[in-house]
């Protein structure tokens, strides 16, 4: 048995999120995992959906539908960046 750490970007949550939805988010904060280590971005993506899991004023089901709607809000923001 070992420590087991993940690295997360937010290139990487979109990434995950585009190909497996919400389910392959849940799977990537939560499974398998002893630690987190985010990306050094004050205004980051994995540090805000941090904050909105470690939440105690929301339920688990409120938690997972801010989180998915935080990720669709950051992938419409970066197509239309991309435009410009």
């Amino acid at each position: 048995m070992g420590f087991h750490r993940r690295y997360l970007n937010s290139e990487q949550v979109i990434n995950v999120f585009e190909s497996s939805g919400i389910n392959g988010i849940k799977s990537l904060y939560t499974r398998g995992v002893d630690s987190l280590i985010l990306e050094c971005k004050t205004e980051g993506l994995t540090l805000e959906i941090d904050d909105i899991l470690s939440s105690n004023k929301l339920t688990t089901e409120e938690k997972w539908k801010h989180v998915e709607n935080v990720i669709m809000e950051n992938i419409v923001i970066g197509n239309n960046l991309n435009r410009l």
